[in-house]
């Protein structure tokens, strides 16, 4: 039985151009959690979270997760504070195959440092705060590193990193249809 697989990380960490390489190689459905959002609200996640706020933000995502792991045969791309929540993270663990993609904060500042689309990332100016991206980045590591497989995504090709999922993929799919429900 395939499951979904799931890419989690920091914000700019990949999880939307590599999920969809991997998709595409895989033959699997991708899907981008954030722009599932933005289609079913009509409106984009900065809008929600300056006029509905964040704890709304978090709810609509949990419920388009669940939705969307729904579909077994699905690579999902997921927003960065998608395992902030307790529920996420079981319900991940519970039904899909999640792999973390590991980037500095450097490396996240430099490609979202002229990114105004994250307002977790903004100070008072408007623009993206390095002391921001650390802080948070240092705040979440915990939850990332929950899970099962840790992917480096920095210093490599974005080909490499495709391949390495795309095997661990293929492998799981392997094992896991070789395993009964007994055990």
């Amino acid at each position: 039985m395939k499951k979904p697989v799931v890419l989690i990380g920091f914000m700019g960490s990949g999880k939307s151009s590599i999920g969809k390489q991997v998709a595409l190689l895989c033959g699997r459905e991708f899907i981008d959690l954030d722009q599932r959002i933005v289609l079913e609200t009509s409106m984009s996640i900065p809008q929600i979270f300056a006029e509905q706020g964040e704890p709304y933000f978090r709810q609509l995502e949990r419920s388009i997760l669940q939705k969307s792991l729904e579909q077994a045969d699905t690579i999902i791309a997921t927003g960065g504070g998608v395992v902030l929540q307790e529920a996420n993270r079981l319900l991940l663990q519970r039904t899909s195959w999640v792999f973390n993609l590991i980037t500095s904060p450097a490396a996240i500042f430099q490609r979202l440092c002229k990114d105004r689309s994250r307002p977790l990332l903004l100070d008072a100016t408007g623009q993206v705060s390095y002391e921001r991206v650390e802080a948070i980045w240092r705040e979440r590591q915990p939850y990332y590193r929950w899970a099962p497989w840790q992917i480096v995504n920095e210093g490599r090709s974005k080909e490499e990193v495709v391949e390495e999922i795309v095997q661990l993929i293929r492998l799981n799919v392997v094992f896991d249809s070789s395993t009964t429900e007994e055990g």
